[in-house]
């Protein structure tokens, strides 16, 4: 399992390699499941305010050499209403986050070569509304502002010349409005939440000392600028990969 989330009505999306999607109740009883190609990943998933559902990952491209990111949306009892595939002759496209916006397009943010970040938005039906290649640093999260502006989070991917994370914010067309990098050690952030006041808070992974991975929680605001860091850590390694 790569992805779950509770639904409005009391229910649990279930996600994850080999291209299964289902719905389970809460007594664990499988209301519906969708199955797509074995060669389909699922990293991401989401109930979108009409109750259809959006979920992004990868799926092997048509010549069976490479990967290219995904995008599927299924109505709210499962049935596929469309899917897409997006990538380049890389065969290296894959979708790590995917976000709902307040105008019911759908942005995923990913990686479409090696290490190198990407989003696309697409609106309801599936048709590519814009995409933005943000370069080095593969996207992992991305979520969406109080005013429609969306923030990215990307890490570094082994390169010790970009060994760090960054926040890129895109208003809603696309255009970079700023980006703030900050040098982690390749520890790595992985994912962000809203923190109310229009910020965000982002959690991941720090070499701290003893060259330890500690859990790393970062506070930014919607200028970019760094309010505070904080490290927690025992004697071994730790690492966060999720916030709510």
């Amino acid at each position: 399992v790569s992805a779950m989330i509770a639904t409005r009505d009391g229910n649990i999306l279930v996600a994850g390699d080999g291209g299964l999607v289902m719905k389970l109740d809460i007594r664990g009883t499988i209301l519906w499941q969708k199955a797509f190609a074995d060669s389909v990943y699922v990293d991401s998933i989401i109930e979108c305010e009409d109750g259809r559902i959006a979920a992004t990952g990868s799926i092997e491209d048509a010549e069976g050499a490479g990967r290219n990111l995904w995008v599927v949306s299924l109505s709210r009892d499962g049935a596929v209403t469309w899917q897409k595939s997006l990538g380049d002759s890389s065969g290296l496209g894959w979708g790590r986050s995917i976000v709902e916006t307040a105008s019911r397009d759908l942005v995923v943010a990913g990686q479409v070569t090696d290490g190198k970040a990407w989003v696309v938005k697409l609106d309801a039906d599936g048709s590519l509304l814009w995409q933005k290649d943000l370069g080095n640093h593969e996207a992992h999260s991305v979520l969406e502002g109080e005013r429609g502006e969306l923030f990215v989070m990307a890490a570094a991917m082994g390169s010790i010349e970009w060994a760090g994370s960054r926040v890129i914010k895109l208003d809603s067309e696309g255009s970079v409005l700023w980006e703030k990098h900050w040098y982690d050690d390749s520890g790595g952030s992985w994912t962000m939440v809203r923190d109310g006041e229009g910020g965000v808070i982002i959690v991941g992974s720090y070499f701290g000392s003893g060259r330890q991975l500690d859990i790393s929680v970062l506070r930014m605001d919607d200028s970019g600028t760094i309010l505070w860091h904080r490290l927690f850590g025992l004697e071994n390694d730790e690492r966060a990969t999720a916030a709510v």
